[in-house]
């Protein structure tokens, strides 16, 4: 009996604690609805995530917020309308506290066409508990991050206060953290300004030290094109204590993220562009160690690229920090999600980018651990034959990986041998969809055909193929169990790879 036991526990485990699940899903939507998903995504059980989808639509000066419940794999079990469908709620974060969740961002008031700062308790399964709003003396503020303190339970939000002309434009923005109890009631309202009415400032991210202090992190943007990070300190009773800019005149930087550290110190992370316009363009991932009286203990960049950008981070169990973002390889219009990790002294452990559309850009604007291990990567991405953005929601494991095994790397004279294939796919066999991994750049259009055992074509896929980025094809609904060939081949015919496909 106690043997049995230990096979059960085992077998229980392993289902639930190890077994990793992959999709690549854009949530379908009417050509009129612009969506996107902005805050990170909330696993409410092992099989069921939550997204809060804001739409805005093209015909009209409208829009709402949709709740969809997807299954493990990513397949939407539901959607239904979330809060009011009058004024578009737009959650920007989520923190999960026990069995519910405290979410902010903006809620857009048709009426009055004036956005107000916006945060919530959810339930476990989504379901307001309560909600807040403030109205400030500007027309489109709003909350962008979450802090829980560790203390007393206080929660810390930071966001921006800005003035928009009505082409939306912006004129002025104002940095601010607000600090509340444990149910929502605030306690401090701290909004930081310059007096300068030309400069943009906002915060990114915001976290605390081990005596309560509270540090949130951004940007300032100035006329000159020139854009420096900033960070502010506050105390506990909502002092501002100090306001750092720190300018760099070779680059424009931001903050988007801040993680206490062992040593007492706090890691900023962000990203670094060349500060100079005429000049080639690159973007790093930008790492400032700070003491908490302000002091720069050491800068790092890494990750130097033609163009990417992390939105957000989190951090994993060891220290080490997990970025989503934006890649673009060259000067297109294409850009695709870019997920890196690296760790918390600025060594660079790993990065893949992630393709869903191939004809215009998309992007993952935050990250979410998952309890298999892995992420959930949260942004836009495209339909084909559908002109406007969608919801789009990756899971990868905890390499990230789409492909089981893209961290591998492979040496290009294998694959010029042939011990080693140009293209990898996974699963096969294969229900839906399957995913596969270029280990090749060639940048010229690629076509992936499908062809049954008879020889005829059931179905294409155009993409173009670079070194390490994953992509995703879901299979025509009425493709019959069986056998086919896949093959790909360049614009002379020429056939790179070639696999026998089972679809069950």
């Amino acid at each position: 009996m106690k043997k049995l036991l230990s096979v059960l526990i085992l077998l229980f485990i392993t289902k639930y604690n190890y077994a990793q699940f992959y999709f690549n899903s854009v949530i379908p939507s009417d050509e009129n609805c612009i969506d996107g998903i902005y805050h990170p995504a909330m696993e409410i059980s092992f099989d069921t995530i939550l997204l809060l989808n804001p739409t805005k639509f093209r015909n009209k000066y409208s829009g709402t917020t949709r709740q969809f419940l997807l299954n493990e794999i990513g397949k939407l079990i539901s959607s239904e309308k979330f809060v009011d469908s009058n004024n578009l709620t737009i959650p920007f974060d989520i923190f999960k506290i026990n069995n519910s969740y405290i979410v902010c961002g903006q809620k857009f008031i048709s009426k009055d066409s004036i956005g107000e700062l916006w945060y919530a308790q959810l339930s476990g399964d989504g379901k307001i508990i309560w909600e807040k709003k403030i109205r400030t003396n500007y027309n489109n503020p709003g909350l962008l991050k979450i802090s829980i303190s560790r203390i007393n339970s206080r929660i810390n939000f930071c966001g921006t206060n800005v003035l928009i002309r009505s082409s939306g434009s912006a004129i002025t923005s104002h940095g601010i953290v607000v600090i509340t109890d444990s149910i929502g009631n605030i306690q401090y309202f701290v909004e930081v300004n310059d007096l300068d009415t030309t400069t943009l400032e906002s915060y990114y991210g915001i976290t605390e030290d081990s005596t309560g202090n509270v540090y949130a992190c951004g940007i300032v943007k100035k006329d000159d094109l020139n854009h420096d990070a900033v960070i502010v300190k506050v105390s506990p009773d909502g002092q501002l204590l100090w306001r750092k800019q720190i300018p760099s005149p070779e680059y424009n930087e931001i903050l988007n993220s801040g993680f206490p550290q062992e040593d007492g110190s706090i890691l900023f992370v962000g990203g670094s562009a060349n500060g100079d316009f005429f000049a080639p363009k690159f973007n790093s991932v930008v790492l400032m160690n700070m003491d908490t009286s302000g002091k720069i203990n050491w800068t790092k960049r890494i990750y130097k690229s033609w163009d990417s950008y992390n939105a957000s981070c989190i951090e994993d169990a060891q220290g080490n920090i997990l970025c989503g973002g934006t890649s673009r390889f060259k000067d297109t219009d294409q850009y695709d999600g870019w997920i890196c990790k690296f760790s918390n002294k600025g060594d660079s452990i790993w990065s893949r980018v992630i393709n869903n559309y191939d004809k215009i850009g998309e992007q993952f604007f935050n990250i979410a651990n998952a309890s298999d291990g892995g992420y959930y990567l949260t942004g836009y991405s495209w339909i084909e034959g559908n002109n406007s953005s969608k919801a789009w929601i990756v899971k990868v494991d905890s390499l990230g990986c789409l492909v089981p095994g893209c961290e591998k790397v492979v040496a290009t004279e294998d694959i010029r041998s042939g011990k080693e294939k140009e293209f990898v796919m996974f699963p096969n066999p294969v229900t839906e969809r399957f995913f596969f991994l270029s280990r090749i750049t060639v940048d010229e259009p690629l076509q992936m055909l499908i062809h049954n055992l008879q020889g005829e074509l059931i179905q294409t896929y155009k993409f173009r193929a670079y070194e390490g980025h994953q992509y995703q094809l879901d299979l025509k609904e009425d493709i019959p169990s069986g056998l086919y060939n896949v093959t790909i081949v360049n614009a002379k015919g020429m056939v790179l790879f070639s696999e026998k496909m089972e679809k069950v």
